[in-house]
């Protein structure tokens, strides 16, 4: 019995509470993913986030949850997704935001490992919705505020982050599908690489040699061989057109007409003497008459 081994890859979720629908949307791409396609690479993509992965204890909550997800998974950590709609985020000890934190946590990670890579998505806001009470509607301008000044951080950044939106969910599962679909197939991401396996660790002194594979030499031909090869090239390299009226005929390159075919001599008749082949060479003209006559052809 030999079970297959699969790789598992990480994907952080990153944004508030109050896009939890789209937050479905990744971990339901991400399931049926795995199902239909990450399989038969034998790789499983996990999606980390907040509500599954983090729990409660002693410290700031957002410092708890960098720990026990970003911190966690650094090292199978591919992909981190950022979704904001109107809201950023409740704000940290040194952050305008959890989302925020996490996405600078992603990019100094980035910028030092060349992963994970970082996705963000911004619904693009029509008409945005306050409540009636005066207080809460404050806050939630503010929240609005911050979330246009965190976009335009992301284009003027060093480096800048190309963003994408959407509209609604149906819009956000469209444009998420699309840009993950190139992504995960991109030849360059690591699970398409080849992976050669660890090497075995050698002892002291040993050196290591690679076999290599020499080139199958070809069988020399005999005189004999060699000559029959030459005339059955010339006397088949034309082929004669007759019945055309007026008793034209033409000669055509057999090359114009066929794709040429290789000649191949068997081993046991590799050291055959001239006179053995006037026998074998009755038997090919009597072929090669019924191949012509069977797929002759007309000119009108």
């Amino acid at each position: 019995m030999n079970p297959l081994k699969q790789k598992i890859y990480h994907i952080f979720l990153a944004s508030p509470n109050d896009m939890s629908d789209y937050r479905q949307a990744v971990r339901q791409y991400f399931r049926e993913f795995n199902i239909s396609t990450a399989k038969r690479w034998h790789i499983r993509f996990e999606v980390v986030d907040w509500e599954n992965y983090a729990t409660y204890g002693v410290g700031e909550p957002q410092k708890l949850i960098t720990q026990q997800t970003l911190e966690r998974f650094k090292g199978s950590l591919s992909l981190v997704i950022g979704v904001l709609g109107q809201r950023s985020g409740l704000p940290t000890s040194d952050h305008e935001s959890g989302t925020e934190e996490e996405f600078e946590w992603a990019l100094k990670a980035n910028q030092e490992n060349d992963f994970p890579e970082i996705k963000w998505f911004f619904q693009d806001i029509q008409t945005l919705k306050l409540p009636a009470d005066l207080e809460q509607a404050t806050l939630a301008l503010d929240q609005w505020k911050k979330v246009c000044a965190f976009k335009k951080r992301l284009s003027n950044g060093s480096p800048p982050l190309f963003y994408n939106t959407f509209l609604d969910l149906e819009s956000f599962k469209a444009v998420l599908g699309k840009d993950l679909s190139i992504w995960l197939n991109d030849p360059d991401r690591h699970w398409h690489k080849k992976d050669n396996g660890a090497e075995k660790k050698k002892s002291k002194g040993s050196i290591s040699r690679k076999k290599q594979s020499k080139p199958l030499s070809q069988p020399s031909l005999s005189p004999a061989v060699a000559a029959y090869q030459q005339r059955l090239r010339e006397e088949t390299a034309k082929l004669r057109l007759i019945g055309l009226g007026n008793n034209i005929h033409l000669n055509l390159p057999i090359k114009e007409a066929y794709v040429p075919l290789e000649i191949l001599i068997p081993h046991s008749l590799m050291e055959l003497d001239v006179g053995k082949f006037g026998m074998l060479h009755a038997k090919l003209e009597k072929v090669v008459y019924t191949f012509v006559k069977k797929y002759s052809f007309h000119l009108n």
